[in-house]
């Protein structure tokens, strides 16, 4: 992720990795370390490699912690949600000038690719398909096989391969 000044393009920060955005503060994560920064870059004047006078932008970091994680998926309350492979993790904002804590690891199968709050509770879904509800409390873990419902696109595959024997073009856009 990069942070751009609106009226003349240049780049003001860059390397942020993907951020989730609050009001007033950018959450990142890089190397398994989760930081959060004032969102508003202190602007210095700078001199390029090739002796230009320009400016950058600097945020300021609030806090850090090391969760061993890969991604931050969102924010929701004072939580930010991350996680890694087979792995999701809530972290909890300190108030005021406090320190962040990881409140809460669950496991997956696979790699989190999406993350939902709502109601409550934590909805993670998987590259692999898995869907999973984190919420408050002990429940009992519940598992369901798949119907067996063949996807929609699977009525055109003897369409394609017919197409593709006909036309002799196998690769392309």
């Amino acid at each position: 992720g990069m942070m751009f000044d609106i009226a003349s393009g240049k780049s003001l920060v860059d390397k942020l990795g993907v951020p989730v955005l609050s009001s007033s503060t950018l959450y990142t994560v890089r190397y398994g370390t989760v930081r959060a920064w004032e969102t508003k870059p202190e602007i210095y004047a700078y001199t390029d490699r090739k002796g230009r006078k320009t400016t950058r932008g600097r945020l300021k970091e609030i806090w850090n912690l090391d969760a061993a994680i890969e991604k931050i998926f969102l924010k929701a309350g004072s939580r930010i949600y991350g996680g890694g492979p087979n792995k999701v993790v809530a972290i909890d904002r300190p108030p005021g000038d406090g320190n962040a804590a990881v409140s809460g690891r669950g496991k997956v199968d696979g790699a989190p690719a999406a993350m939902l709050a709502a109601d409550g509770r934590l909805f993670v879904v998987t590259l692999e398909g898995g869907i999973y509800c984190f919420a408050p409390g002990r429940t009992r873990v519940r598992k369901y096989e798949s119907t067996g419902v063949r996807p929609a696109w699977s009525q055109w595959a003897p369409a394609v391969k017919d197409i593709i024997k006909k036309t002799g073009v196998d690769a392309g856009y």
